[in-house]
């Protein structure tokens, strides 16, 4: 009896983690596609479709305080789209590509 405790004690950790690993992933998905999209549409702006005229990710990720916030959720107000970790990996991304560009 003390074992099968001990059994379904793991099992509920081992859950958990799975779960915490599940959320991750489709965190870092939503990065990846995020990411490629606002690069995209940083260098490439579809003027006449983009939902969204004249957003700078910096300014948000400056202004929500994102640059040091790792929450693993939305700052509250924010587009679905402006989770801190996203919107970073997106400003390096743009940084990097810029510097490439002048170089």
């Amino acid at each position: 009896a003390a074992a099968a405790a001990i059994d379904d004690a793991k099992v509920k950790a081992l859950e958990q983690t799975l779960n915490v690993t599940k959320k991750e992933k489709e965190l870092y998905e939503k990065a990846v596609t995020h990411s490629s999209n606002l690069l995209d549409g940083m260098l490439f702006p579809d003027e006449e479709n983009s939902p969204k005229k004249g957003r700078d990710i910096f300014s948000t990720l400056t202004s929500t305080d994102g640059w040091f916030n790792n929450a693993t959720t939305i700052p509250s107000g924010a587009p679905n789209d402006e989770h801190p970790s996203i919107l970073r990996s997106c400003a390096m991304e743009l940084s990097i590509d810029y510097c490439n560009r002048l170089t």
